[in-house]
C-alpha cells in the first residue's frame, strides 16, 4: 500500500513496511546535496557578515570619556586594552593612511562612520605643543574631525603605521635599533594566508570532515608566534630608548596581549571543529586572524618607534 507523505512541501510516496535502510533516491539527493548547500549558504552569509570586522586592520580608540573610568580625555588604546603611554616629548599620534572611522557611544554602538582619504594627526594638549585641547585633523590640516556628542571615543581602524609626533608634526628620527626587526618569524606572513584558507575550508561541507590535522597546525603555528615575539621582545628590552622606552613596552605588552588572545581562539576553533562545531569553529578562527592581524599592526609600530626614519 502507498502512503502519502509530505516532505518540504512536495508529496512523495513511501510504501509501508519498506526497508528503513533504504534510502529513495530523493531523500539521498535531499541529504547529500541540498543540505550541504543549505549549509554552505548559511556559512556563506555569516562570512560577509564578519568579514569587514575580521580584516587585517588594527583598531586604535581616541578617548572622549569611559564610563569604566579605565580612560581619559587624549587617552589612545588599540582596542579595548591599556592606554599607549605617550612620550614626554611628544604632542600627538600619527596614523598613516588609516581606512575609516567610526564614533562609538557608551554602549559600543557605532552613531556615525565614514572613510579617511589621508595621514591623520591626532593632537593632544601638552607645553609646547601645538593645540591646547585634544584635536584629531587630516596631517595636511585640510579637514577637522570635531567631537560627536555623546561618543565615548572614535575608532581609526588601520592597517598602517604611524607613530609619536613632535611639536611640528614629525616622527623624530631615533636610530635606537636601525637593525633589529621584531617580526623575526616567518609565521608573520604564513599565518594570515594559512587562516584565511581555513576558514574557506570550514564553510565547506566537503572539507570539514578532514581539516582537523591542518586546524591544528594553525593552533601550534600561532602559539610559535606568541613565543617568537615574547623572545624578541626581551631582547630588545635588553636596550632601554632614551625618551621612549615606556611607550615601546606599552606597544609591545598590546602586541603580546593580541598574540595571547589569538593562541586562546586558535585552541577553540581546533576544539569547535573537532565537535564539528564548524560555525563556531569559523568565528574562532576569525578573530584569532584578526588578533594576529592587530599584534602585527602593533609589531609593525614598534618597528617604526626603534628606528623612524629622519624626516618623517
Amino acid at each position: 500500500m502507498w502512503i502519502p507523505v509530505r516532505l518540504s512541501h512536495r508529496i512523495v510516496r513511501s510504501q509501508a513496511g519498506a526497508d528503513p535502510s533504504v534510502v529513495s533516491p530523493l531523500t539521498h539527493f535531499r541529504y547529500t546535496t541540498m543540505i550541504p548547500r543549505i549549509l554552505s549558504s548559511s556559512l556563506a552569509l555569516l562570512m560577509m557578515a564578519i568579514g569587514t570586522a575580521q580584516a587585517g586592520n588594527a583598531d586604535y580608540r581616541v578617548w572622549y570619556f569611559d564610563d569604566n573610568g579605565f580612560h581619559q580625555e587624549g587617552d589612545i588604546s588599540a582596542g579595548p586594552g591599556a592606554s599607549l603611554v605617550r612620550p614626554a616629548w611628544a604632542c600627538g599620534r600619527r596614523f598613516t593612511s588609516p581606512d575609516y572611522y567610526r564614533w562609538v557611544d557608551e554602549y559600543g554602538n557605532t552613531m556615525s562612520s565614514a572613510n579617511f582619504s589621508k595621514d591623520v594627526h591626532v593632537w593632544l594638549p601638552g607645553a609646547g605643543c601645538p593645540y591646547n585641547a585634544l584635536t584629531i585633523e587630516y596631517r595636511d590640516h585640510s579637514q577637522t574631525f570635531p567631537h560627536q556628542l555623546g561618543a565615548g571615543y572614535m575608532e581609526i581602524s588601520t592597517s598602517s603605521g604611524g607613530g609619536w609626533i613632535d611639536a611640528q608634526g614629525k616622527i623624530p628620527a631615533c636610530n635606537c635599533l636601525p637593525d633589529f626587526p621584531i617580526k623575526f618569524h616567518a609565521n608573520w606572513s604564513l599565518v594570515p594566508s594559512i587562516s584565511v584558507s581555513l576558514r574557506a575550508d570550514l564553510a565547506d561541507p566537503r572539507r570539514q570532515s578532514v581539516i582537523l590535522p591542518a586546524l591544528r597546525d594553525l593552533q601550534t603555528r600561532v602559539g610559535d608566534l606568541a613565543a617568537s615575539l615574547a623572545d624578541r621582545v626581551a631582547l630588545r628590552r635588553r636596550t632601554l630608548l632614551d625618551g621612549r622606552e615606556a611607550s615601546v613596552r606599552a606597544l609591545e605588552d598590546a602586541a603580546q596581549d593580541a598574540l595571547a588572545s589569538a593562541s586562546r581562539d586558535a585552541a577553540s576553533c581546533t576544539s569547535a571543529a573537532a565537535n564539528r562545531q564548524y560555525a563556531t569553529a569559523y568565528l574562532a578562527c576569525g578573530r584569532a586572524e584578526a588578533n594576529v592581524a592587530t599584534a602585527s599592526t602593533l609589531a609593525d609600530a614598534i618597528q617604526d618607534s626603534i628606528a623612524p626614519q629622519p624626516g618623517e
